[in-house]
């Protein structure tokens, strides 16, 4: 049908030969009344003739004309023409999942995840409007160059039987993709049917190829897809993580019931594995900014000196607390220290006077030590009225002693007089 390159069809321009297949040819060409890129599906001549398929091919172009999804190829219109019944679908500026993989081999976890997921959320909502693909392969899901997943050949996949669909209308290919249900040609094939090609799509692409040797004939190929099990994908390669392996080996099980039951679930479960470590490297998250106003965050530097800063400030700290309960016990009427404790500790009976519970010289400033040198503050000359040392205090006489409740010291229940010092005589 190359001969119809160039001419207009329906009001389309043809251009161009996208992609062929065993139903049809796909064609670039331009709208005419719009200006706009458009994909022109065309349904084989020969089949077009067949009256049921005809009809299921006009069915299936409206159903998937009720498909809003970013992730479907949309279908704009459905024209008939000179050369048979064609479809006028989205154009997609891109390549292939199968090309991607054909070009870069295996696809790591990150750059295969975000794919796979658009992959299989579009499925969902296919099966959700009640259709069921039943063609998934990498060759059917397209990547824009913005990345972008757009899942195509939805109109005519819904046309084959299942089972028979390669065998009777001569699909291209050998079908590595199809599931144990379609090979034995089961009647009640459903959704999961196309969550097993999904799965085995998901294997080409994580390993970069399938679980089949080459050369395996088309019978050979049918066989395992119904008796073998398959290697795990980190058989053919090794950068794939347990938990990857696990989520693909679930999608190809034979057993339908066995395997992920909705779309959804394998998305979710697809979401799993890159919360398990299942990336075979990760990119580090970024950093916050600091907040305005608020310096960074400093990291500890190699040598260490930002640990003994901290380790000064929280000593400094300490100290500060123990010079502080040093001075409340010294004004609360604690010893200041042994000798001067002894020296001037009252006798039993006697009142404590205010003199005898400090240490300090009674003409010097309440500090609590003595200086041991020339004060500060003070006027030339003052220093020799200051002693240098504490003259002995005269003795306290007596006074009628307070009350003892406890055995302890306890403060005066009446302030005393003081008591008269007088200084010593200059010495000769």
């Amino acid at each position: 049908m190359d001969s119809i390159i160039g001419k207009t069809l329906a009001g389309y321009r043809v251009l161009d030969v996208l992609g062929r297949g065993g139903m049809g040819t796909v064609y670039k060409a331009e709208d005419e009344e719009l200006g706009r890129i458009v994909a022109l599906k065309m349904l084989d001549p020969a089949l077009a003739r067949d009256t049921s398929l005809l009809k299921r091919f006009r069915s299936e172009a409206r159903a998937l004309a009720l498909l809003n999804d970013v992730n479907i190829v949309g279908v704009f219109a459905l024209r008939d023409t000179e050369f048979g019944p064609c479809i006028v679908m989205e154009y997609v500026d891109g390549t292939t999942l199968a090309d991607l993989v054909r070009e870069r081999g295996a696809l790591t976890f990150e750059e295969a995840a975000p794919l796979l997921a658009q992959f299989i959320t579009a499925i969902q909502h296919a099966h959700d409007a009640g259709i069921i693909h039943r063609d998934i392969k990498p060759s059917n899901v397209m990547v824009t160059r913005a990345g972008v997943v757009k899942v195509a050949d939805f109109g005519l996949a819904k046309l084959q039987e299942a089972g028979d669909a390669t065998r009777t209308h001569g699909i291209a290919g050998t079908p590595f993709y199809m599931s144990p249900e379609q090979v034995k040609g089961l009647s009640n094939v459903d959704a999961r049917s196309d969550l097993y090609s999904a799965g085995m799509t998901c294997y080409e692409v994580f390993t970069g190829r399938v679980p089949f040797d080459k050369g395996t004939s088309e019978f050979g190929v049918l066989k395992a897809i119904v008796e073998e099990r398959f290697p795990p994908p980190s058989r053919f390669n090794p950068a794939v993580s347990a938990a990857v392996s696990k989520f693909v080996m679930r999608a190809i099980e034979k057993d339908p019931a066995k395997r992920y039951q909705t779309a959804d679930e394998m998305c979710a479960a697809l979401d799993v594995c890159r919360h398990d470590g299942a990336a075979s490297t990760r990119t580090a998250l970024p950093r916050p900014a600091a907040a305005a106003g608020r310096p960074a965050r400093r990291e500890p530097s190699s040598d260490g000196r930002r640990d003994g800063r901290r380790v000064a400030i929280v000593g400094g700290g300490v100290a500060g607390v123990l010079a502080l309960a040093g001075l409340a016990y010294a004004l609360a009427g604690g010893p200041a220290s042994p000798a001067a404790d002894e020296r001037e500790r009252p006798s039993a009976g006697t009142t404590p006077s205010v003199s005898a519970l400090r240490t300090l010289d009674p003409a010097t400033p309440d500090t609590l030590f003595s200086p041991p040198g020339p004060l500060p503050g003070l006027p030339p000359g003052a220093q020799e009225q200051v002693p240098a040392t504490n003259p002995p205090a005269e003795p306290v006489r007596p006074g009628p002693a307070a009350p003892r409740s406890t055995p302890s010291r306890t403060p005066p229940t009446s302030t005393p007089s003081p008591a008269v010092v007088q200084p010593a005589p200059p010495l000769a």
